[in-house]
C-alpha cells in the first residue's frame, strides 16, 4: 500500500526548469520504522526549502536599486550656450536605457518630477555606445554615454530658465525610472561693456580720486592765505597814507605786531622856562619849534 503526499509548490523563477510537484512516502513493508518515516519526510521539506532560496536570490539578484542622478545649478548669459551635464550609475546587469530631459517652468511643481512630462530631448543607448541626438532647429543637442549625459542649448532666451531634469529610465531587463534631483537654470543679461575690468583698474581710479580731492583741499587753504595777506597789505597802505596827511608826524610801525595802528613819533622837547618870561609854545611854518637864544 502506497501514500501520496502532494505538496503544491508555485514555480520559483522562469529560468528555472525544474520543480519539486509532489513528495512520495512510501507506507507498509518498506518503511517500519517511524525513525524510516521522519527521514523520508525531512528530505523532501529539504529540497523544498532548496528551491524557495533560490527563486529569493533570483528576485534579489535582477531587483532594481537606486540609481543615483547627480545635477548642479548653472548660470547662463542671455543669448549664450548652455551645457548641462547629469552623472549617474545603472545597476548591474542593465542591457537598454533611456536618458530624457525635462524642463519645468519655475510656476510648476517639481518636488516629484514625472520623467514623461516637458520632455524636450530623449536618447536610447542599447550597445554602449555613445548617442548624439539633435532637435530639428539644432538648437537643443544631446550627448548620452554610459554614466552621463550632456544637454546643449544654444541662443539661450529668457524663457529658457527653470528647471531642468534629468531622467535615467531602464528598459531591460527590467522597466524603472530614476529621476535626478534637477538643475536650477537662471538666465540673466549681459553685463555692461567695461564692467569687467580687472580689480588694479579700480584701485588706481580710487587712489586717483583721493588724490585730486586732496589737491582741491590744499588750493582751497592757499587762496585763503593769499587773500588774507592782500587784506594785510591794504590795511598798513591806508595807514600810511592818512599818517602823510598829517605833519610833523613820523609814522612807525609797531614791533611785534604789523596789524596794530601806527604809532607816532615822541613829541617835540619842550624849551626851559626862562624867569620873568611867560612860557609859550610855538610853531613855526617850518613845522620846527623856533631856536631860543
Amino acid at each position: 500500500m502506497y501514500v501520496f503526499i502532494i505538496l503544491p509548490l508555485h514555480h520559483p523563477h522562469p529560468w528555472y526548469s525544474s520543480s519539486l510537484s509532489s513528495c512520495y512516502l512510501q507506507e507498509g513493508t518498506a518503511f517500519k520504522s517511524p525513525s524510516a518515516l521522519m527521514t523520508a519526510a525531512m528530505d523532501c521539506w529539504h529540497r523544498t526549502a532548496n528551491l524557495l532560496l533560490l527563486t529569493v536570490w533570483a528576485c534579489v539578484s535582477v531587483a532594481p536599486f537606486p540609481v543615483p542622478v547627480i545635477q548642479s545649478p548653472v548660470e547662463a548669459t542671455l543669448g549664450s550656450s548652455l551645457t548641462l551635464r547629469c552623472n549617474f550609475q545603472l545597476p548591474a546587469g542593465t542591457l537598454i536605457f533611456r536618458v530624457n530631459w525635462s524642463h519645468f517652468s519655475k510656476l510648476q511643481n517639481t518636488s516629484k518630477p514625472d520623467c514623461a512630462l516637458s520632455q524636450i530631448s530623449s536618447s536610447l543607448v542599447s550597445d554602449n555606445q555613445t548617442k548624439h541626438e539633435q532637435d530639428t532647429k539644432g538648437r537643443v543637442r544631446q550627448v548620452t554615454g554610459d554614466t552621463w549625459s550632456e544637454l546643449t542649448l544654444t541662443k539661450v532666451s529668457l524663457e529658457d530658465s527653470g528647471r531642468y531634469v534629468c531622467c535615467v529610465v531602464v528598459e531591460a531587463p527590467f522597466l524603472k525610472p530614476y529621476p535626478g534631483n534637477g538643475t536650477n537654470v537662471i538666465v540673466v543679461h549681459p553685463s555692461p561693456a567695461g564692467s569687467g575690468q580687472p580689480w588694479w583698474v579700480w584701485v588706481v581710479v580710487g587712489v586717483g580720486c583721493a588724490l585730486l580731492h586732496a589737491g582741491m583741499v590744499g588750493l582751497g587753504i592757499m587762496c585763503k592765505r593769499m587773500r588774507r595777506r592782500k587784506m594785510e597789505n591794504v590795511i598798513y597802505i591806508n595807514t600810511i597814507q592818512r599818517s602823510k596827511a598829517v605833519p610833523n608826524l613820523q609814522i612807525a610801525r609797531c614791533p611785534g605786531n604789523h596789524m596794530k595802528p601806527a604809532c607816532s613819533s615822541p613829541p617835540p622837547p619842550v624849551p626851559p622856562r626862562v624867569s620873568g618870561r611867560p612860557h609859550t609854545s610855538t610853531i613855526t611854518s617850518s613845522g620846527k619849534p623856533p631856536m631860543w637864544p
